[in-house]
């Protein structure tokens, strides 16, 4: 599991992402020592893409590594990204679409046995031809062929333990579309208060890498265990932060390792 917030603010895209990478219990109650040396708190989990017409973020959630650790799927999703750098398709859908079906493939070609069933969600959004873009896309298998099944996922996203953002927010009813700074409203019992952030309705950057890492700080804590255990124990390590603007890419808090 990975703990990934996603916004949009006046002046461009907040992600962020926790740095822990470790084994299924099933692969590391097993695990030698030279296979358990390879987790890390330190894991790089968000990635720019720059093309000529596009400056985006892209992050992914869920089973990034094989079991055995030799195949990385932040790795393929690199390499995606850089081979069809250089074509042109128009529109941000019409290159997601590529992103996604490559993905997919170069996905299928590995030991699908190494995976669960659902193997993990790719989260992508900046500027495409200058205009704020943002998607979600989850990646299946059913042991033969890899699906990719896009997503409706209103910002901001928080993405992570479900019971620790509902522990903090209550969800509003008065959303309207995909780009939303009124989604979460803090809820005064919260667990988390230290850890909430009411949004404005035209949020700064600042303030949007606040919420964003105010969240994974909370599905990382000490008390989010006793809440949602089994989620939460596979949520920690070094915070990585980055904005997304119409300029380009930029780290707030850069990762301390890279993929």
């Amino acid at each position: 599991m990975t703990a990934i917030s996603f916004g949009l603010t006046r002046d461009g895209f907040v992600i962020a992402a926790d740095g822990r990478t470790r084994l299924d219990d099933e692969t590391r109650a097993s695990a030698s020592k030279e296979l358990l040396a390879k987790e890390t708190e330190f894991a790089q989990k968000i990635f720019s893409v720059e093309r000529t017409d596009a400056h985006l973020a892209f992050a992914m959630a869920g089973a990034l590594v094989s079991n055995d650790f030799q195949v990385d799927l932040r790795n393929i999703g690199q390499k995606i990204a850089s081979q069809i750098s250089g074509r042109s398709f128009g529109a941000f859908q019409a290159y997601m679409s590529a992103f996604a079906n490559n993905l997919a493939h170069a996905i299928q070609m590995e030991d699908l046995s190494q995976f669960p069933t659902k193997i993990c969600d790719l989260f992508i959004g900046g500027y495409y031809s200058n205009a704020p873009a943002w998607t979600c896309i989850s990646f299946t298998h059913n042991g033969t062929d890899v699906i990719p099944t896009p997503k409706i996922s209103p910002l901001p996203l928080l993405y992570g333990s479900l019971v620790v953002a509902s522990d903090m927010y209550e969800p509003s009813s008065a959303v309207g579309n995909i780009f939303s700074t009124a989604l979460y409203i803090p809820k005064p019992q919260s667990h988390f208060q230290n850890n909430q952030v009411l949004l404005s309705s035209n949020p700064s950057l600042d303030e949007m890498q606040r919420f964003c890492v105010g969240y994974i700080e909370a599905c990382a804590s000490e008390l989010a265990l006793t809440l949602d255990e089994t989620i939460c124990r596979i949520i920690g390590g070094h915070i990585h932060v980055a904005e997304i603007t119409p300029s380009g890419f930029k780290w707030r808090i850069p990762p301390k390792s890279h993929v």
